[in-house]
């Protein structure tokens, strides 16, 4: 999708909402100049931009890029997915926390084996020590 196929479809979507581009440029939260720039190709459009302007006018981002009116059968379709998908990566965020967690909890228990570790080598240290020592005072 070029530049002048996304102006061409500002321009279309204002002229048949019978906007001027000073009040259009005022539903998108832009100056007139700012709104003129975006729909002459003076400016490129910016993702945000691009979702305040088609939120304003009550389209998607898509629609208003394509200049495509999808059937409302697919756009339930498509909400109904988005939904899902939010829902999903919510669950899956989930399970990412619980196993950092977990990962976080092996952690310290293996540092707590070390020590235990360290403590142990230790202990067999001074007890060869010990029957060193008691070795050569028998």
């Amino acid at each position: 999708m070029d530049n002048n196929s996304i102006t061409a479809n500002i321009k279309r979507i204002r002229e048949e909402l019978n906007q001027t581009q000073e009040q259009m440029g005022i539903r998108v939260g832009l100056s007139r100049v700012a709104y003129n720039h975006l729909e002459t190709g003076k400016t490129r459009i910016i993702p945000d931009a691009l979702y305040r302007m088609a939120q304003s006018v009550g389209i998607t981002p898509e629609e208003l890029l394509t200049g495509y009116r999808p059937p409302e059968e697919l756009m339930a379709e498509m909400e109904e997915q988005r939904i899902s998908y939010s829902h999903r990566t919510e669950r899956l965020e989930d399970v990412l926390r619980a196993k950092e967690a977990e990962i976080q909890l092996l952690r310290e228990q293996i540092e707590s084996l070390k020590e235990t570790l360290r403590t142990k080598e230790e202990i067999i240290s001074l007890l060869k020590k010990n029957d060193v020592s008691s070795q050569h005072d028998a």
